[in-house]
């Protein structure tokens, strides 16, 4: 009886065995005569899906990914507006902002705030407008707060104002002060 048992197990750990070398082995594998593919550090762009310039010639060539990088920082750094183009505004976490109806002066508090601003001027040297200030802490809401927007300058790529005056006094509302 011991033998049938012993059969048994040995039927049973060879089978375990076969599926274990068949599980890292599936069918119909053959291995790569070339190795490992390098990782791609360039695309050649009649190469993409949906190009849909299959036999065309284009005028784009194969881009190299750290070329393009270097090449988009320089322009960015160095871009100039287009002539005639307004000045926008950034406030915060919203940027390119033309006219706002309302610009937060407390980016990391939020308790200052400019409400219902009306612009009276809006050039390429400036802004200015009204508006109702509402600060929290004291809580108080002073209407008729007279607010300039200036110092136009490229900032990524973008003509914006980059100084901002409520009744006179510069305000900074990325610094929460």
């Amino acid at each position: 009886m011991t033998s049938t048992s012993a059969r048994k197990v040995a039927a049973g750990v060879a089978a375990v065995a076969a599926l274990a070398i068949a599980a890292c082995s599936p069918p119909h594998e053959n291995p790569s005569a070339s190795g490992k593919v390098d990782t791609a550090t360039s695309q050649n762009p009649d190469s993409l899906a949906g190009s849909d310039l299959a036999g065309e010639t284009s005028a784009a060539s194969v881009t190299n990914v750290t070329a393009a990088e270097s090449v988009r920082e320089s322009a960015g750094a160095s871009s100039t507006a287009a002539a005639g183009e307004l000045p926008r505004f950034n406030n915060c976490d919203i940027t390119g902002v033309e006219r706002p109806i309302s610009l937060n002066l407390d980016c990391k508090g939020n308790k200052d705030r400019l409400e219902d601003i009306v612009w009276d001027e809006w050039t390429a040297t400036g802004a200015t407008g009204t508006a109702t200030r509402i600060t929290v802490d004291p809580e108080r809401v002073m209407e008729g707060s007279t607010v300039t927007l200036g110092g136009p300058q490229v900032v990524d790529g973008e003509l914006v104002f980059t100084t901002i005056t409520v009744d006179g006094k510069p305000e900074n509302p990325e610094s929460g002060i």
